[in-house]
């Protein structure tokens, strides 16, 4: 009876052990399935489920805390670390160090990096300020010397040097070549700028590239001189209006139009 009774006893033990244990996941899949919401989350407003607050993840059916560390904040997003520095500070090595904010300098729109005041420039860790030379003025740009020489000078090694601007010659904004160009009517010269002599029956052009004048249509450019096409029969001027090409079916052959 003793051995019978023992034996009852340790089935009756190892049977309640195996109903706990299925106990525990069944309750688990019941408060999933049911839609239970665990402690730091809170429901979904569309559809079914539940999401963790702000400052926790979720871990299973639970939401356990995001470690966030000194100078930062928790973000709503559900990857990555979960935690963003705050304004003046950046991340490096899971900590949010303060951003040294030299003299002359203040932190940028994001808070996450610093720049230079105008009329001071960037030098390494630093904010240096921009010597703006006589007859020039601070820029708006990032990058270069800072600043800009006014109208009829021009940037050199040691300021901002007057441009030389010969009679009949007007100054134009160019970082290369003399700085000016000549008027209607001349042509430059190395330091000057002369008339353009345009004979008769000819226009100026305005070009360098032919002298700064052009014949009149029905006149053939020769040396310094407009002369007027002499046409041979089965002929007209061409497209150039200095020119002359045959009829078709004509062919030109020296100084006549022929067939063939």
């Amino acid at each position: 009876m003793k051995s019978f009774g023992s034996l009852t006893y340790r089935l009756a033990c190892m049977l309640a052990l195996l109903a706990g244990l299925m106990a525990a996941p069944i309750d688990a899949f019941a408060q999933a399935a049911s839609g239970a919401t665990p402690d730091n989350a809170s429901k979904r407003s569309f559809g079914s489920g539940w999401d963790c607050n702000r400052g926790f993840r979720r871990d299973g059916n639970a939401c356990v805390a995001i470690n966030v560390p000194v100078n930062a904040f928790a973000t709503s997003q559900t990857f990555g670390r979960g935690w963003e520095c705050k304004r003046g500070f950046f991340e490096t090595d899971g900590a949010c160090v303060a951003i040294f904010v030299p003299d002359n300098a203040f932190l940028t729109a994001r808070g996450n990096n610093w720049t230079c005041r105008r009329g001071f420039r960037k030098l390494e860790d630093t904010c240096i300020e921009i010597n703006v030379p006589e007859n020039g003025f601070l820029s708006d740009t990032s990058y270069g010397r800072g600043w800009d020489c006014m109208r009829g000078f021009r940037a050199s090694e040691t300021g901002c040097a007057k441009v030389r601007v010969p009679e009949n010659g007007y100054f134009v904004e160019m970082t290369y070549g003399p700085g000016w160009k000549c008027q209607r009517g001349f042509r430059a010269t190395a330091t000057d700028c002369v008339a353009i002599a345009v004979p008769e029956n000819a226009f100026l052009t305005g070009l360098t590239s032919d002298g700064g004048w052009k014949c009149e249509r029905g006149f053939a450019k020769e040396q310094d001189t407009c002369v007027e096409i002499d046409l041979p029969e089965n002929a007209h001027i061409d497209f150039s209006g200095n020119s002359w090409e045959c009829n078709r079916p004509y062919r030109k052959v020296m100084d006549t139009c022929r067939l063939r």
